[in-house]
């Protein structure tokens, strides 16, 4: 058995529910707007607190104190590991000799500059080690140099052109 279909009269829209949805829609924007407005009026206030907090300066001193011995600390930390199983033993001892002092160097200062940073509570970092030229230059410089030569004393990688050619594979 086949249905027959039936002819769908439109009707026209009742003009009442079109406002009552214009008007809902009109005020869910107000009410998103109104919450926006407070949300930024919280915000300004809880901000506004906080500035006057002497403990957050604190807490920010703290941070930027710690920022680049943490940040060498890893980076030797990480390059040390890696020396471990270097296979080019010369390089292996001259790497591991020079990247066992500069983590002791950065903790030492680490250590120094948090108990400046207490005994002191100054919050520029000129007062502060970490952050001597001297030293981050040179941690930049040992980085880099300990890359360059561990890369170079391994034997040459083939390319893939190398690699096809030993393979024997026609590549124009």
């Amino acid at each position: 058995m086949t249905k027959k279909e039936i002819p769908v009269q439109l009707k026209a829209a009742d003009p009442e529910k079109k406002l009552k949805l214009v008007l809902n829609m009109f005020l869910a924007g107000m009410a998103f707007l109104f919450a926006l407005v407070l949300l930024f009026f919280f915000m300004k206030l809880v901000f506004g607190v906080l500035r006057y907090m002497s403990w957050l300066d604190y807490v920010f001193a703290v941070f930027m104190v710690c920022v680049p011995a943490v940040l060498f600390v890893t980076a030797f930390s990480i390059f040390f590991r890696r020396t471990l199983m270097y296979p080019v033993k010369p390089v292996r001892l001259i790497s591991l000799a020079i990247l066992g002092p500069a983590i002791v160097g950065w903790l030492v200062l680490f250590i120094r500059d948090i108990i400046h940073f207490f005994q002191s509570h100054k919050i520029d970092i000129g007062h502060y080690w970490s952050y001597e030229k001297t030293w981050l230059v040179s941690s930049v410089a040992l980085i880099f140099i300990l890359g360059v030569v561990q890369a170079l004393s391994l034997p040459r990688e083939p390319d893939w052109m190398e690699k096809a050619a030993q393979k024997d594979l026609h590549i124009d």
